[in-house]
């Protein structure tokens, strides 16, 4: 087992046809189809998106066979920021321009990734950077629509938990995220910290942006553009 979460599960395998090392993610009973987050991965194709292999059932269990990217998540870098590893500036834009890029694509293709957090990153060798959990994916024309709602709270953007996401506009959504990212990355913490759902939604729509200030000087540029990403 690699990770648990909401929505599923992720198990390290291994393909014997081809003979290669793969990762093998299974949606929890009940829990929207796996279907959605397959297609749309494989309707795409760029380094910072993992690639699908292949989409099946097993004793009525879905499941969907990925390309194994091997390394941490952003998030396991951040905590080691937080503990007092040094918080290096260019390797932080280096990563944030790495996830620009990689949910470019994603927007290209008509669609919003929807719960992009730092659990969902990972930093393989060789500098690649990998946006994965694709399990809240939505066409841009059907945001705000019914299940719209949907992420988690500490990286959701002000329309999100009122699912008044605009058809057409969800990409902001992850664009908002990233300010999330950027924020923590730069900082170690979070600009909006509650223990519960609405208290996040409250902070998300009402309260100001931090200036964001960290271990290491902030270029004003950047400051800037996190602020900018952030806009309510």
């Amino acid at each position: 087992l690699l990770g648990r979460g909401g929505m599923g599960q992720v198990y390290d395998a291994w393909d014997r046809a081809p003979q290669r090392r793969v990762a093998l993610k299974t949606s929890l009973p009940g829990l929207p189809s796996i279907q959605n987050e397959a297609r749309a991965l494989a309707a795409m194709r760029h380094p910072s998106l993992v690639t699908v292999h292949a989409l099946g059932e097993h004793e009525g269990v879905p499941f969907m066979v990925m390309e194994h990217v091997p390394g941490i998540t952003l998030a396991a870098l951040i905590e080691k920021r937080r503990l007092g590893d040094s918080a290096d500036v260019e390797e932080t834009l280096d990563v944030l321009i790495s996830i620009a890029e990689g949910l470019a694509a994603v927007h290209r293709a008509g669609l919003a990734h929807r719960d992009l957090t730092p659990a969902n990153v990972l930093l393989a060798p060789g500098s690649r950077v990998v946006v994965t959990d694709f399990g809240l994916v939505q066409p841009e024309f059907a945001a705000g629509g019914r299940g719209g709602f949907g992420g988690t709270p500490a990286y959701m953007a002000p329309e999100s938990f009122s699912n008044s996401v605009t058809p057409g506009d969800a990409h902001l959504v992850d664009v908002y995220a990233l300010g999330i990212i950027a924020f923590e990355m730069l900082t170690t913490r979070l600009p909006f910290e509650s223990g519960t759902v609405p208290g996040y939604a409250a902070l998300h729509a009402e309260a100001p942006v931090p200036e964001p200030m960290g271990p290491e000087p902030i270029p004003p540029r950047l400051a800037a553009l996190v602020r900018e990403l952030l806009a309510k």
